[in-house]
């Protein structure tokens, strides 16, 4: 698994220049490798995506000023996350969200739309959101990568732990 996380990296810091077509394609087989290593009961029953989506455990704060609550995000990728929330809002709403990192003393505020709800948790998800990011900076697309590439090295660390 090293050496695919190693090969993704690499492209995925590339992709700000841009990638060659074989390139590309070398990236979507990367990402999809590495969803079904991380998650394979999800992977059978995703369509294959043209980003990487990793799992992760982040409490993140819906709202702003006094009107706000906080839910986890169950999955993130650099499209999109999924909010674990058993208070689901209609599809096509926008929200703003804001993810507060305790270890780097750091917090980003995005915005999304709600594109699909799930209320009773089916298949491998608890209830919850999909959400889709719009308008992302340059500033929070490297913020996104760095969250996603934290959650490889921590399941890298994980997998050479079991060996």
């Amino acid at each position: 698994m090293l050496k695919l996380v190693r090969q993704f990296k690499t492209l995925d810091a590339k992709r700000e220049q841009g990638l060659s077509a074989a390139e590309e394609k070398q990236y979507k087989e990367l990402c999809d490798k590495l969803s079904h290593k991380l998650d394979p009961e999800s992977y059978d029953k995703s369509p294959k995506r043209n980003a990487l989506r990793v799992n992760t455990r982040q409490e993140i704060r819906l709202g702003s000023g006094k009107d706000f609550k906080n839910v986890y995000m169950h999955n993130i990728s650099g499209g999109g996350l999924y909010l674990a929330s058993k208070e689901n809002l209609p599809v096509g709403s926008t929200i703003k969200m804001n993810l507060f990192f305790k270890e780097e003393n750091y917090h980003v505020e995005l915005e999304g739309k709600i594109t699909w709800t799930n209320p009773k948790g089916v298949n491998h998800l608890p209830p919850g959101m999909g959400v889709q990011f719009k308008n992302l900076s340059s500033d929070q697309e490297k913020f996104i990568r760095r969250l996603i590439h934290g959650v490889l090295d921590k399941s890298i660390l994980a997998d050479e732990g079991k060996k």
